[in-house]
């Protein structure tokens, strides 16, 4: 039998070096909040980073380095007990 991967929850987004650029839209955090894993190093991702990262309780792994986010980092991402990485 097969698995139908649309009720499958997404674990991971991983879009390193794809030129990917503008401002992380707040969608990215609401629409996704089961992910474990977020790559997006190495691309042209701009402006503050979202408090709203801290919608992502299950997240493991964080790399953000090698964009142009500014600014300090959320105090929401010093909630996420689960994350073990992080690359900014």
């Amino acid at each position: 039998s097969s698995v139908d991967n649309s009720v499958l929850p997404l674990s991971a987004i991983q879009i390193p070096e794809n030129n990917l650029n503008g401002i992380l839209p707040y969608e990215m955090f609401t629409e996704f909040s089961d992910i474990r894993i977020l790559t997006l190093d190495g691309n042209q991702i701009v402006g503050t980073f979202p408090s709203e990262v801290g919608i992502l309780s299950s997240l493991e792994i964080l790399d953000m380095d090698d964009n142009n986010l500014e600014g300090t980092l959320p105090n929401e991402v010093y909630d996420l007990n689960k994350l073990k990485v992080i690359d900014l």
